[in-house]
Protein backbone atom coordinates (compact mmCIF):
# COMPACT_ATOMS: atom_id res chain seq x y z
CA UNK A 1 0.00 0.00 0.00
CA UNK A 2 1.96 3.40 -0.99
CA UNK A 3 -0.38 7.27 -1.16
CA UNK A 4 1.71 9.50 -2.73
CA UNK A 5 0.40 13.33 -1.67
CA UNK A 6 0.91 16.56 -2.54
CA UNK A 7 -0.41 19.06 -0.03
CA UNK A 8 -0.35 23.31 -0.73
CA UNK A 9 -0.96 26.17 1.25
CA UNK A 10 -1.28 29.96 0.13
CA UNK A 11 -1.99 32.79 1.93
CA UNK A 12 -3.19 36.32 0.80
CA UNK A 13 -0.41 38.99 -0.22
CA UNK A 14 0.76 40.78 3.39
CA UNK A 15 -0.93 38.60 5.95
CA UNK A 16 -1.00 34.72 7.15
CA UNK A 17 -3.28 32.31 5.92
CA UNK A 18 -6.32 31.78 7.87
CA UNK A 19 -6.16 28.31 5.92
CA UNK A 20 -4.20 25.01 7.28
CA UNK A 21 -3.68 21.58 6.05
CA UNK A 22 -1.25 18.72 7.30
CA UNK A 23 -0.91 15.00 6.48
CA UNK A 24 0.30 12.53 8.87
CA UNK A 25 1.93 9.21 7.59
CA UNK A 26 2.01 6.09 9.74
CA UNK A 27 4.03 2.99 9.66
CA UNK A 28 1.18 0.59 8.15
CA UNK A 29 1.46 3.50 5.07
CA UNK A 30 -2.15 4.97 5.85
CA UNK A 31 -2.86 8.70 6.48
CA UNK A 32 -4.96 11.19 8.01
CA UNK A 33 -5.60 13.92 6.73
CA UNK A 34 -6.60 17.57 8.79
CA UNK A 35 -7.46 20.77 6.67
CA UNK A 36 -9.05 23.71 8.24
CA UNK A 37 -10.14 27.42 6.71
CA UNK A 38 -10.32 29.91 9.51
CA UNK A 39 -13.54 32.40 9.13
CA UNK A 40 -12.31 35.48 8.45
CA UNK A 41 -14.15 38.80 9.63
CA UNK A 42 -13.37 37.74 13.12
CA UNK A 43 -10.33 37.40 15.33
CA UNK A 44 -9.01 33.78 16.60
CA UNK A 45 -10.06 32.32 12.81
CA UNK A 46 -6.28 31.44 11.96
CA UNK A 47 -5.77 30.00 15.32
CA UNK A 48 -8.98 28.20 15.24
CA UNK A 49 -7.37 26.25 12.34
CA UNK A 50 -4.29 25.59 13.70
CA UNK A 51 -5.66 24.06 16.64
CA UNK A 52 -8.49 21.60 14.74
CA UNK A 53 -6.01 20.12 12.61
CA UNK A 54 -3.17 19.74 15.69
CA UNK A 55 -6.29 18.03 17.54
CA UNK A 56 -6.76 15.38 14.64
CA UNK A 57 -3.30 14.50 13.63
CA UNK A 58 -3.05 13.32 17.63
CA UNK A 59 -5.73 11.83 17.85
CA UNK A 60 -7.48 8.02 19.28
CA UNK A 61 -11.24 8.80 18.27
CA UNK A 62 -13.41 8.43 14.89
CA UNK A 63 -13.07 11.52 12.54
CA UNK A 64 -17.03 12.75 13.78
CA UNK A 65 -16.05 12.30 17.76
CA UNK A 66 -12.91 14.52 17.68
CA UNK A 67 -14.20 17.18 15.65
CA UNK A 68 -17.22 17.23 18.31
CA UNK A 69 -14.51 17.46 21.11
CA UNK A 70 -12.88 19.94 19.12
CA UNK A 71 -15.62 22.08 18.64
CA UNK A 72 -16.54 21.93 22.40
CA UNK A 73 -12.61 22.69 23.13
CA UNK A 74 -12.55 25.76 21.10
CA UNK A 75 -15.99 27.16 22.12
CA UNK A 76 -14.42 27.38 25.70
CA UNK A 77 -11.32 29.75 24.35
CA UNK A 78 -11.96 33.57 24.88
CA UNK A 79 -12.90 35.71 22.33
CA UNK A 80 -12.03 32.15 20.45
CA UNK A 81 -12.35 32.36 16.09
CA UNK A 82 -14.56 29.65 14.11
CA UNK A 83 -13.11 27.70 11.54
CA UNK A 84 -14.50 25.29 8.53
CA UNK A 85 -13.03 21.47 9.16
CA UNK A 86 -12.55 18.29 7.46
CA UNK A 87 -10.75 15.19 9.07
CA UNK A 88 -10.10 12.03 6.89
CA UNK A 89 -8.50 8.61 7.92
CA UNK A 90 -7.16 6.88 4.65
CA UNK A 91 -5.91 3.06 5.03
CA UNK A 92 -5.70 -0.13 2.49
CA UNK A 93 -9.65 -0.38 2.01
CA UNK A 94 -11.38 2.61 2.65
CA UNK A 95 -11.57 6.25 3.57
CA UNK A 96 -13.41 7.67 6.97
CA UNK A 97 -14.24 11.14 7.91
CA UNK A 98 -16.37 13.83 8.93
CA UNK A 99 -16.75 17.57 7.84
CA UNK A 100 -18.04 20.81 9.03
CA UNK A 101 -18.59 24.01 7.08
CA UNK A 102 -18.09 24.82 2.89
CA UNK A 103 -14.47 23.23 2.35
CA UNK A 104 -15.04 19.95 0.28
CA UNK A 105 -13.64 16.38 0.17
CA UNK A 106 -13.19 14.62 -3.48
CA UNK A 107 -13.74 11.34 -4.17
CA UNK A 108 -12.10 9.90 -7.89
CA UNK A 109 -13.22 6.27 -8.73
CA UNK A 110 -11.32 4.00 -11.20
CA UNK A 111 -13.61 5.03 -14.18
CA UNK A 112 -12.17 8.54 -13.51
CA UNK A 113 -16.04 10.24 -12.27
CA UNK A 114 -15.32 12.12 -8.98
CA UNK A 115 -17.44 12.04 -6.28
CA UNK A 116 -18.10 14.68 -3.14
CA UNK A 117 -17.46 12.81 0.06
CA UNK A 118 -18.82 16.23 1.99
CA UNK A 119 -21.60 17.31 -0.04
CA UNK A 120 -24.26 16.21 2.93
CA UNK A 121 -22.31 18.39 5.62
CA UNK A 122 -23.65 21.49 7.68
CA UNK A 123 -22.50 24.62 6.42
CA UNK A 124 -22.98 26.27 9.84
CA UNK A 125 -22.84 26.64 12.61
CA UNK A 126 -18.67 26.68 12.27
CA UNK A 127 -16.25 24.85 14.59
CA UNK A 128 -15.96 26.51 17.62
CA UNK A 129 -19.47 27.81 17.80
CA UNK A 130 -20.06 24.99 20.67
CA UNK A 131 -22.69 24.12 18.43
CA UNK A 132 -21.15 22.32 14.98
CA UNK A 133 -22.57 19.61 13.93
CA UNK A 134 -19.86 16.84 12.20
CA UNK A 135 -21.70 15.07 9.85
CA UNK A 136 -19.51 11.71 9.04
CA UNK A 137 -18.95 9.95 5.78
CA UNK A 138 -16.90 6.89 4.30
CA UNK A 139 -16.22 4.92 0.99
CA UNK A 140 -14.44 1.59 -0.02
CA UNK A 141 -11.06 2.37 -1.60
CA UNK A 142 -10.76 0.90 -5.51
CA UNK A 143 -7.58 -0.38 -6.86
CA UNK A 144 -6.46 3.26 -7.85
CA UNK A 145 -8.31 6.75 -7.44
CA UNK A 146 -7.76 9.86 -6.03
CA UNK A 147 -8.52 12.35 -3.16
CA UNK A 148 -9.06 16.09 -2.91
CA UNK A 149 -9.17 17.75 -0.10
CA UNK A 150 -9.29 21.68 -0.42
CA UNK A 151 -10.89 25.07 1.00
CA UNK A 152 -13.57 27.24 -0.51
CA UNK A 153 -10.53 29.24 -1.93
CA UNK A 154 -9.91 26.35 -4.45
CA UNK A 155 -13.20 25.45 -5.54
CA UNK A 156 -14.89 28.75 -5.96
CA UNK A 157 -12.65 29.54 -8.61
CA UNK A 158 -12.58 29.05 -11.61
CA UNK A 159 -14.72 26.17 -11.41
CA UNK A 160 -15.29 23.20 -9.81
CA UNK A 161 -15.14 21.39 -13.25
CA UNK A 162 -11.49 22.90 -14.05
CA UNK A 163 -10.29 22.07 -10.73
CA UNK A 164 -11.46 18.52 -11.03
CA UNK A 165 -9.72 18.31 -14.21
CA UNK A 166 -6.76 19.52 -12.87
CA UNK A 167 -6.69 17.57 -9.99
CA UNK A 168 -7.33 14.42 -12.23
CA UNK A 169 -3.69 15.62 -14.42
CA UNK A 170 -2.18 15.66 -10.77
CA UNK A 171 -0.56 19.02 -11.48
CA UNK A 172 -0.27 20.44 -7.64
CA UNK A 173 1.37 23.68 -9.36
CA UNK A 174 -1.23 24.22 -11.99
CA UNK A 175 -4.35 23.26 -9.59
CA UNK A 176 -2.73 25.87 -7.11
CA UNK A 177 -2.49 28.54 -10.13
CA UNK A 178 -5.87 28.09 -11.19
CA UNK A 179 -8.16 30.17 -8.64
CA UNK A 180 -6.13 33.53 -9.57
CA UNK A 181 -7.97 36.24 -11.12
CA UNK A 182 -7.69 36.49 -15.36
CA UNK A 183 -6.47 40.11 -15.05
CA UNK A 184 -4.37 40.86 -11.83
CA UNK A 185 -3.24 37.48 -11.17
CA UNK A 186 -3.86 37.57 -7.94
CA UNK A 187 -5.79 35.28 -5.70
CA UNK A 188 -9.42 36.57 -3.84
CA UNK A 189 -8.85 34.08 -1.09
CA UNK A 190 -6.26 31.86 0.77
CA UNK A 191 -5.95 28.45 -0.72
CA UNK A 192 -5.47 25.02 0.54
CA UNK A 193 -5.55 21.21 -0.52
CA UNK A 194 -4.16 17.71 -0.41
CA UNK A 195 -4.20 16.02 -3.86
CA UNK A 196 -3.57 12.05 -2.80
CA UNK A 197 -3.30 9.41 -5.47
CA UNK A 198 -2.68 5.55 -5.00
CA UNK A 199 -2.56 2.60 -7.30
CA UNK A 200 -2.71 -0.92 -5.52
CA UNK A 201 -2.10 -2.55 -8.21
CA UNK A 202 1.00 -1.64 -9.12
CA UNK A 203 3.94 -3.95 -6.47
Amino acid sequence: MKFRHQLRVLGLEGRDSQDCAEVREFEDGSLRIALADGVGGQAGGREAALRTVEEWLTSDYAPEIQMAETDSLLSRVPNGGTTTAIYLQLSATEVVGASVGDSQAWFQEDNGRWRELTEYQRTKPFLGSGEAIPIPFSRALELRGRLLVCSDGLWRQPSREKMLQLAGLDDAEELLLSPRMPLSKTYADDVSFVLVTWDFSQP
